[in-house]
């Protein structure tokens, strides 16, 4: 899940109450718009961290505009697939 932008106070005000409406009283008290505001902020943070990783660990050039699937990924990539699999696997998602 790719954050486009940095969610702003009008919009996490508009997506705590949205949540108010739909949570059971009993779970809603934490879904403030403090805590929308800081969610999007740490998703922003992890996809910038996992693009980062997809650069370094040679997958971006390993998918350079050749489709694959997670194992040709790997492959060309130079990865160890027994090692490589569950984590490769959730980056190209995340990032897809």
């Amino acid at each position: 899940m790719a954050v486009r932008q940095i969610i702003d106070v009008g919009d996490a005000h508009e997506t705590a109450g949205a949540l108010a409406e739909v949570l059971p009283a009993r779970v809603r008290a934490p879904f403030t718009v403090s805590f929308v505001r800081s969610a999007r902020l740490y998703d922003e943070f992890v996809h910038r961290l996992v693009f980062s990783v997809f650069r370094v660990s040679g997958l971006a050039a390993a998918v350079g505009g050749a489709p694959g699937t997670s194992d040709e990924i790997m492959a060309r990539a130079g990865l160890e697939p027994g090692r490589a699999r569950a984590p490769v696997d959730w980056i190209l998602r995340r990032l897809s």
